[in-house]
């Protein structure tokens, strides 16, 4: 059984880490993607200890401050931030490799859906609807395949190293 401390500590770093990376994705002009999935990526610190409300808390409290800090900024957030939670789920539970795929994949195409509606409104021009839904869905959709691929290999070895300085507690 984990302590409180430890729980309120690891999820104060996780969330100060996510917060370094959103504000990079506000100040960079190239590397905003990058910040980004950075920004989600530090999910997988608390889910790696199997803290999903530590973690779930992280990501609301900083979708909120990324809200205030720049409202179009959610979005690429609310991507990349709940794919960890994803793979934490099939990562801990076996199931079949095409359910998984599948699940991750209609999670992923809802949050472009919402992204493509919403975006007129936050940006308050039409610049994004001028190339149809399906395109950015079957584009996003091969892009999301090939970074699913990769961040669970890499969760992977990242579990070995958070087992190493973290410890169970």
């Amino acid at each position: 059984m984990m302590r409180q401390s430890y729980k309120i500590a690891l999820g104060g770093i996780t969330a100060a880490l996510m917060l370094v990376f959103l504000f990079g994705a506000y100040y960079s002009p190239t590397a905003r993607l990058s910040f980004y999935v950075l920004s989600g990526a530090m999910l997988y610190v608390p889910l790696s200890k199997r803290l999903y409300g530590v973690a779930a808390l992280c990501y609301i409290g900083v979708a909120i401050i990324g809200a205030l800090l720049r409202p179009i900024s959610v979005l690429p957030l609310l991507a990349t931030a709940a794919h960890p939670f994803l793979v934490a789920l099939f990562l801990y539970k076996k199931t079949h490799i095409a359910v998984e795929y599948a699940v991750k994949l209609l999670a992923f195409e809802a949050m472009v859906v919402l992204a493509y509606l919403l975006m007129p409104q936050l940006l308050g021009e039409n610049l994004v609807t001028q190339i149809p839904l399906w395109l950015y869905m079957v584009a996003g959709g091969l892009l999301f395949l090939v970074y699913d691929v990769l961040i669970v290999r890499i969760v992977g070895r990242l579990e070995g190293y958070l087992d190493r300085f973290l410890p169970k507690r």
